[in-house]
């Protein structure tokens, strides 16, 4: 079950309401236990003799459908092929799933599955050794029960496991790569049934993720000759501005521009966004770039009342698009920008009432939406110090990271 808040958390716990004096019946030659999609091959063969390693196989299952979205043989649709998937069927491979998984994450899913259980690892606390490298901050080890560490079929070496046969070690003073491909912190249950309820706390992602969307149609560019000419855009000097803060981990940012055919709404929605920073004319300056308007300071009463009418449909396809994003990404949250294309924006009554009619429409977003205005009007761009100070202030505000000061005592 995913939360509102985001978190994933174990609640197919039929086994726990069974009868200690009952479970001798459950276990019996022929009888298949657990939920279909997750089951190894030799608990569908007989579920009286496994042991831990199908608990890994099944924690390997239910790790690639947090990664994917899907269960690993979700095309099988009856309960007969899905067992025969299990059986005889290689394990679908996480890298044409997920284009962007570390190969080594690919390696130790493939070992968590094999279909001999031979071949996997043998306790949880290998399981623990192999994902910490991709487990930022996370120290997994004391979650896994001293119960639990010695292998059912021999002894366990007192070292970490090599994750494959043929991965070489890293070169002395080599670093890791940082991982930037996942969306989630995951809590997953290990075996209750065998392992006392164990639950190991995997930390699958680095910093918050960060959707940095705008337009390259040039009204929608600041600082428009010298980020043209650069190939940038307001995304791309926001990134900029983000990764100065030299947050450890990392913000995981992700630009996304905004054209005419562009329909980012699931896009967006696939990255599962702790938050997004949107230009708010993103939707209309595309559709200007065709209309060519002038700014509404130089329009005459004809020509304001028809730009108006323009800008407010571009305006409601915003909103709608964060009603939709937010709708299905609970923890996302939405800093919107502009310095003055409506030249009533950096007026703050007017930001607040826009904010508060954007939250009847959508009441999923109470309290999830920033207007932000840059400072300096038509002169203000992201290249300048006031503007980078209040972004980093905003994203610091409503990620709850660490304020300059405390990251300066804590480096």
């Amino acid at each position: 079950m995913l939360t509102r808040a985001g978190a994933i958390k174990v609640i197919d716990m039929g086994l726990a309401l069974i009868r200690e004096d009952s479970t001798a019946q459950l276990t019996k030659t022929g009888l298949v236990l657990g939920t279909m999609s997750y089951c190894a091959p030799e608990q569908l063969l007989d579920a009286s003799h496994v042991d831990i390693r199908a608990d890994i196989y099944s924690l390997g299952c239910t790790l690639y459908h947090l990664l994917t979205g899907k269960s690993p043989y979700w095309q099988r649709k009856t309960f007969a092929e899905v067992m025969q998937a299990h059986l005889h069927e290689s394990f679908p491979s996480l890298a044409e799933a997920l284009p962007d998984a570390p190969v080594g994450l690919e390696a130790v899913l493939a070992r968590m599955t094999a279909k001999d259980r031979d071949a996997r690892f043998s306790t949880p606390s290998e399981v623990v050794w192999a994902l910490e490298p991709f487990a930022r901050g996370a120290d997994l080890q004391p979650l896994v029960p001293a119960a639990t560490q010695q292998s059912p079929a021999r002894r366990v070496a007192a070292t970490k496991p090599s994750l494959t046969p043929e991965q070489p070690p890293a070169a002395s003073g080599e670093q890791q790569p940082k991982p930037r491909w996942t969306r989630r912190a995951a809590l997953i249950g290990l075996g209750g049934a065998i392992t006392g309820g164990a639950v190991l706390a995997l930390s699958l992602r680095g910093g918050p993720v960060v959707m940095l969307m705008g337009t390259t149609a040039r009204g929608g560019i600041y600082d428009l000759e010298e980020n043209t000419a650069a190939g940038a855009s307001n995304t791309t000097e926001i990134s900029k501005a983000l990764e100065e803060l030299g947050l450890v981990p990392p913000l995981q940012l992700y630009q996304q521009t905004i054209d005419l055919k562009c329909r980012p709404e699931s896009r967006v929605r696939s990255r599962h966004p702790d938050l997004v920073i949107i230009h708010r004319s993103s939707f209309y300056h595309p559709i200007n770039a065709i209309l060519k308007f002038k700014r509404p300071s130089d329009m005459n009463p004809e020509e304001l009342e028809k730009w108006r009418a323009v800008y407010r449909l571009a305006d409601d396809k915003l909103i709608d698009f964060m009603g939709y994003v937010g709708s299905h990404v609970s923890q996302t949250k939405f800093l919107v920008y502009s310095r003055g294309t409506d030249p009533d924006w950096p007026n703050p009554a007017y930001r607040e009432n826009w904010k508060k009619n954007v939250e009847r429409s959508y009441p999923d977003l109470e309290n999830r939406i920033i207007p932000m205005v840059i400072p300096g009007g038509f002169d203000g761009s992201f290249r300048k110090l006031d503007t980078r100070a209040v972004l980093r202030s905003n994203v610091i505000d409503i990620l709850k990271l660490p304020k300059k000061r405390d990251l300066e005592k804590r480096n």
